[in-house]
């Protein structure tokens, strides 16, 4: 989780170890608490330039990174305007496919 108090070290520290880190990103779910989503989650409500820039600042949180999957999430998911900026990004950042 990108936005955790954590998220840096743990990442690092992963890497460090030999594992493959990868950015859980926390999308918005249909159901559930809001604040099981965590910080700084990314909403249907957000414009793109915020949707941007929170997917950058996660992969600026979470060194190493070689790939994203999503925390929740299910109603993000839904919306062909947020699966097209993820996927951008993450051709971008030449994330590898799973």
């Amino acid at each position: 989780m990108p936005f955790l108090e954590q998220a840096t070290e743990q990442a690092q520290l992963a890497h460090a170890n030999g594992l493959e880190v990868m950015i859980h990103l926390p999308l918005e779910p249909k159901k559930g608490k809001a604040s099981w989503l965590g910080p700084n989650g990314i909403t249907t409500d957000l414009v793109d330039k915020e949707i941007n820039k929170r997917l950058q600042e996660s992969y600026d949180a979470v060194p190493y990174a070689k790939g994203l999957n999503n925390h929740m999430g299910s109603k993000a998911m839904e919306d062909p305007r947020i699966v097209e900026l993820i996927v951008q990004f993450a051709k971008e950042k030449k994330f590898i496919p799973c």
